[in-house]
This record gives structure tokens, C-alpha cells and sequence, in this order.
């Protein structure tokens, strides 16, 4: 064991995932902390000759209404810079989640800002941690949000892309506005191949009220990115299928790769492999056409690696 949370001021509920620097060092975060400020921390663990060693790097100030974000879901990513970057899912100006940076100082310390923060019509309550490109553009999801006609009028969920200008200001842009019928409450942290291509899943919906759906997302030169719906699951029309992926996938090859929470024969959750043909170069904003076959491997020990982020 490397740490135990849960000593006075320190964290505890981490829920997300880890992430190492260039020394070694992990960093990720906590749902909740310690303290007079509860509303989660983000933390670092240094490898030492006595074991490890954790640093708070900033508590959050449970402000389930904001200003500052609270509940940081899911864990952070890293900037060329050193700086770190990930999202809450409540806080923020009027209370629909945030995106926050820690700026890393001359002297070590972190300083934090809200550097996006959700209005439900462009997102609301991401729980998925952030992907960053090589030029520090931050890609993610929200639960909810978007058009909120749809989906019990919270908005069926967002994928969203934030973008620095030369003056430092951060702009959101809507990639795509899920709409129940490819799918509701999307996760990641979302994947790119090296087309630019994005990938992410649903937790739930679809036609005829569905289990949840991967899809993939195209770039196009300004606007929405165009849809294609990889896998829609299908539990009751057949029980070899999965149901409910709750994590991003991950690509390898031509090939995704992820979980679902349940469905499967034994009705408690599989391992899911979604094949492509090889894509062919195409130019910014041409959909290539894909036949997909997706199957179920129980079990599955092959390893999957991310490929890197492009730039997009």
C-alpha cells in the first residue's frame, strides 16, 4: 500500500484515476477532504527511500453553488507546463460543475483557478476526467445539459472542448449535444486516434430506450462535430451484450476497447471490443464509411494502449 486516506485534514472517496510526471511522481484526486474545506482535493504521492510521501495541492471549499468548483470527480491531466487541469461536478459560477487549472509556482505550490465554468444549456455535472492535447486543449463530457427539450428536460449530456487564446482566455466549444436516441449521460475521458477521430460512450440510452452506446465523434472545419454511432447495447434482445458502460474506452490498432457495469451472460458486467477496418486518410470533416462488428470477450488479458492525443 502506498497511502491510506482519511488522517485529519487529508482527502478520502478518491474515484478517479492516477496520472505520473516525468519524476515519478502520481497525482490524482478525492471526491471529498478534510478540514474545514470538504469539497475534495487534489493530491500528489512522491516515491522516497522511506515510501511515499503525499502533498495537498489544493482543497476545494465544498461550494456546491460556487463560485469555485466542488466534487472533483474525476482526476487531472498534466500541461507541457506542469500545470494541471480537471473538472468538478458541482460548483462554479451558478452551481452546474467547473473546469479548474492549477498553475504550478516558481517555488512548488499550485494556484488555482476556474478557468470554465457550466450553465447547464453547455453542460452540466461532468464526472469524467479531461483530456488534453499537445497545444493544451482540453477535451471532456457532462452528465447532463446541452438541449434541454430533451431528456427530462436536464439535457441528455455534452461533449465539450476548451481552447486558450494568445491572451490566456479559455472558450468553450459544443463538439456535439447528445439526444437520447445515440445515447444519454456521456463519459470519458474521451480518446482521440491518430485521424483526430474522438471516442466516447453513454451510459444509458438509445433507441427504444437502450443501455447505453459508443460513439465516435468527426471533426469538421467549424461547428458540431459529425456523429457516428459505433455500438448501441442491447441487453434484453440479447444477453451476450453488455449494458451501462461506465468508463471511456480505450484504442489500440484500430480496435476499442472498454467495460460495461453489467449485462453479459452472467448479468454482472463484461469486457467489450469493438473492431474497425483500417480508416483511410480523409479530409477534415469527411465521415469515412465504417462497417463495425462488436463482441463480447469475458475475461479478455489482451492490453489495450491509448493512442496519443492529436492535434486537432
Amino acid at each position: 500500500m502506498l497511502h491510506s486516506f482519511g488522517n485529519g485534514s487529508d482527502g478520502y472517496a478518491p474515484r478517479s484515476n492516477l496520472i505520473f510526471d516525468s519524476l515519478g511522481n502520481l497525482y490524482g484526486t478525492t471526491t471529498i477532504s478534510g478540514g474545514n474545506r470538504q469539497g475534495g482535493s487534489v493530491f500528489k504521492l512522491s516515491p522516497g527511500q522511506s515510501g511515499w510521501t503525499e502533498t495537498i495541492l489544493y482543497t476545494f471549499p465544498a461550494s456546491i453553488g460556487g463560485p469555485d468548483g466542488d466534487w472533483p470527480a474525476g482526476g487531472v491531466v498534466m500541461g507541457r507546463n506542469g500545470n494541471l487541469y480537471g473538472a468538478t461536478a458541482s460548483g462554479g459560477e451558478d452551481g452546474y460543475g467547473a473546469v479548474y487549472e492549477l498553475a504550478r509556482l516558481k517555488d512548488g505550490s499550485y494556484k488555482e483557478s476556474v478557468i470554465h465554468s457550466f450553465g447547464l444549456f453547455d453542460g452540466h455535472l461532468p464526472l469524467s476526467g479531461l483530456t488534453i492535447d499537445r497545444h493544451g486543449t482540453l477535451y471532456g463530457t457532462t452528465w447532463f445539459g446541452g438541449d434541454v427539450s430533451v431528456c427530462y428536460y436536464v439535457g441528455c449530456g455534452v461533449v465539450f472542448r476548451l481552447k486558450k487564446n494568445a491572451s490566456g482566455r479559455w472558450t468553450e466549444n459544443i463538439l456535439h449535444q447528445m439526444t437520447g436516441s445515440d445515447g444519454f449521460l456521456p463519459l470519458g475521458p474521451v480518446v482521440f486516434d491518430s485521424l483526430g477521430n474522438l471516442f466516447a460512450v453513454a451510459e444509458s440510452g438509445g433507441p427504444n430506450n437502450g443501455f447505453g452506446s459508443v460513439f465516435e465523434l468527426t471533426p469538421t472545419p467549424s461547428g458540431p462535430w459529425k456523429e457516428n454511432v459505433l455500438h448501441i447495447f442491447d441487453y434484453l434482445s440479447n444477453t451476450n451484450d453488455g449494458a451501462s458502460p461506465y468508463a471511456g474506452v480505450i484504442v489500440s490498432h484500430g480496435q476499442l476497447f472498454g467495460t460495461t457495469a453489467s449485462g453479459g451472460p452472467n448479468g454482472e458486467g463484461t469486457v467489450f471490443e469493438i473492431t474497425l477496418p483500417a480508416p483511410q486518410a480523409h479530409p477534415l470533416g469527411q465521415q469515412q464509411s465504417r462497417s463495425v462488428r462488436c463482441f463480447i470477450r469475458h475475461g479478455a488479458d489482451r492490453e489495450g494502449r491509448s493512442a496519443d492525443t492529436p492535434s486537432v
